[in-house]
């Protein structure tokens, strides 16, 4: 595969003209696709690490919907009970279907309490931080060496490398415009 860029190179110096010669205008729109993509998950972890007083208000709000939920599924559990004694199963099926989103709300309200949760806890105790080349998580008390393994890995350089070859492209392309 390496002789491929070697010939296309050599015929590019030598002015010779390939076949869809725009390689290169290809490349620019495959590395801004990636760098793209990066970005935005850098920023989407970046807004998770960013919790503040409105985060937690709702996070105080969604303790307070589980807790009237549970209310509900309470209230609603005796009323069928209370149906099933005196015989009216019909109802008391109608009831039961009403406690069964009861029970589905609450399970969604209590994932969302968990995420956010976890979120709150792993950024308190790790004191987390995103990488801006590649988007990786860095704890702030990491050791000298793991950053060094970080910003030494390949990801991590692939994507820098990715970006100083978009920037070299865009500047040559832009000069030639």
């Amino acid at each position: 595969m390496h002789i491929y860029k070697i010939l296309y190179e050599e015929a590019k110096a030598k002015g010779i003209m390939m076949p869809n010669h725009n390689f290169e205008l290809d490349y620019i729109q495959d590395l801004k696709r990636f760098i793209d993509e990066c970005n935005r998950k850098t920023e989407l972890a970046e807004r998770r690490l960013d919790l503040n007083s409105e985060d937690r208000e709702s996070l105080t709000n969604i303790t307070t919907e589980m807790d009237e939920l549970d209310t509900k599924i309470a209230f609603t559990t005796q009323e069928i009970q209370m149906l099933s004694r005196k015989g009216d199963l019909d109802k008391a099926v109608q009831v039961s279907k009403i406690l069964k989103t009861y029970v589905g709300q609450r399970s969604k309200v209590a994932r969302n309490y968990s995420i956010m949760l976890e979120n709150i806890n792993q950024s308190a105790q790790q004191k987390l931080q995103v990488c801006r080349d590649c988007g990786a998580y860095l704890s702030k008390l990491d050791n000298d060496r793991r950053l060094v393994e970080h910003f030494t890995g390949k990801i991590h350089l692939g994507y820098v490398e990715m970006r100083s070859t978009l920037q070299e492209l865009k500047s040559k392309y832009e000069k030639t415009n």
